[in-house]
């Protein structure tokens, strides 16, 4: 049947724990995202490592190749169309010679010589090098903007400008660090006013990072998969473990209902109930006190939980001895048989109770205390004590009337027996209340045990024979009344 939300709430266990699902699986998802946006970083950031190292790697070879040409003061080599004379050394003696063997060389200083490597470099590899100046001596070698920012920052002291910027159109990993004058650079650049130790320019490599960013994506895209899958497991458990967890919850749900409706039937039955019921636990605390205790003894349920030995000093003082006597057979674990005693009430007045009790023992074994069954038997002892009366006066009269006349006719006599006996017969009735009340307590006894699985051979076989006691007092009772009116006996 389809359940509709606005008339049907779901349970309450199963908000709480689809509550505690969506936490745990928040938690995952947030897990498993910080793990996935650490470990980009990591990736990006070892990238950037990657790709700051070739920067270094490529700088320092500019370096190394610049500083050897710087040493030998430059390089002479044959001029053609792409290493032609050098106008910017003009002023320089000796640019252009000819060789004892009559080949015509030009001067390539550093500049020129590391200007040329850079660009073959940057045409087969595709980093590209360039060296530049704020007083650049071949105007190719003018700084663009962010070159002469890193140049300003040269001369305000930084070592080294390092940094992500877009070169024609796309992105770079820029590194620049300055040149600083040395002695055979005075050859050339002596007449800009340059001395050694000056600043005059720097060295620049920028790296090209979309090979780097298409490895970064690659990561990515890998991490995204493993944290993806990882998560996806993750998730697959938190629905298991909720789906069972729902499960369990449903039947603890169904078993606190049953035990629920089971608590309620047994209190609606010990609310309605006439007898008097308890459960006395083995410290002698009371677990459980029937309401109808009150109608007993004019004592509620609560005053005998707050005062447990109340109950011994509602007991009338001559039948304290076998009250006591009795609750020492039960608390020694035994059956004791079912007792008739007398109690005073709130308001001063006896009564007489049958109590029946056996002890109650766990599914381990363990004494856990014992429960009774309180009967009020003020009627049938009253009725007893109304027949022992008639008995007597019977008795009496009987006597009375043989003292007057034995000689009279034993018919005479007969029929006042037959009529005492019709009366007798009327408080037969009564009399046989007691092994009846007795009888319905062990029928009730026997379907104690049998509830509570404690059902043996032997207890069915002590209840039968009790019964069988109580109903061969009955017998013998009959034949008692029926042997006192035989017409042969006096």
């Amino acid at each position: 049947m389809n359940r509709n939300p606005k008339t049907s709430p779901l349970p309450r266990y199963v908000v709480e724990t689809r509550r505690i699902a969506w936490a745990a699986l928040s938690f995952w998802s947030l897990t498993i995202a910080g793990f996935l946006a650490w470990n980009i970083h990591s990736e990006r950031r070892i990238g950037m490592e990657m790709a700051e190292n070739e920067a270094v790697a490529n700088i320092n070879k500019d370096n190394a190749i610049r500083r050897w040409a710087t040493a030998h003061g430059g390089v002479y080599v044959p001029p053609d169309e792409n290493t032609p004379p050098n106008p910017y050394l003009s002023h320089v003696p000796d640019r252009d010679i000819t060789a004892q063997s009559g080949k015509f060389l030009t001067l390539m200083n550093p500049a020129y010589m590391l200007r040329q490597v850079q660009e073959r470099y940057a045409q087969l590899y595709g980093i590209k090098g360039r060296i530049v100046s704020l007083k650049p001596l071949n105007p190719v070698n003018a700084p663009d903007e962010w070159e002469t920012k890193a140049l300003t920052a040269f001369e305000q002291g930084s070592k080294e400008v390092l940094e992500v910027a877009q070169l024609n159109g796309k992105p770079h990993l820029r590194l620049m660090q300055p040149f600083v004058t040395e002695a055979g650079c005075l050859k050339c650049h002596g007449q800009q006013g340059y001395h050694v130790g000056d600043i005059r320019g720097g060295i620049e490599v920028s790296v090209p990072l979309e090979p780097y960013y298409g490895t970064l994506l690659r990561s990515i895209k890998l991490l995204g998969i493993s944290h993806g899958s990882t998560w996806l497991i993750g998730a697959i458990g938190i629905r298991l473990v909720f789906r069972r967890s729902i499960r369990h919850a449903r039947e603890r749900e169904d078993a606190r209902k049953a035990l629920e409706l089971s608590r309620k039937r047994f209190q609606t039955v010990a609310d309605y109930a006439m007898e008097w019921d308890y459960w006395r636990n083995p410290d002698g605390s009371l677990n459980f006190v029937s309401p109808s205790c009150k109608n007993f003894s004019g004592y509620s349920p609560q005053e005998l939980y707050a005062d447990p030995g109340l109950f011994d000093e509602i007991v009338h003082p001559e039948d304290r001895a076998l009250w006591h006597e009795h609750v020492h057979q039960a608390d020694s674990n035994g059956q004791p048989s079912p007792i008739e005693f007398r109690i005073i009430d709130k308001q001063g007045d006896t009564h007489w109770i049958s109590h029946v009790c056996r002890s109650v023992f766990d599914d381990e074994g363990n004494f856990i205390g014992v429960r009774a069954t309180h009967i009020d038997i003020g009627r049938r002892k009253r009725v007893e004590e109304e027949l022992q009366r008639i008995n007597a006066t019977l008795e009496q009269r009987v006597q009375e009337e043989l003292a007057l006349n034995r000689e009279k006719d034993l018919m005479l006599v007969q029929q006042t027996r037959l009529a005492a006996m019709g009366e007798m017969i009327h408080n037969i009735a009564h009399q046989w209340r007691q092994p009846l009340n007795a009888l319905s307590i062990i029928l009730g006894n026997i379907v104690d045990d049998y509830d509570y699985h404690e059902l043996s051979r032997e207890i069915l076989a002590e209840r039968v024979a009790q019964a069988h006691r109580l109903i061969q007092r009955m017998s013998s009772t009959i034949d008692d009344f029926r042997d006192s009116f035989r017409p042969d006996r006096q």
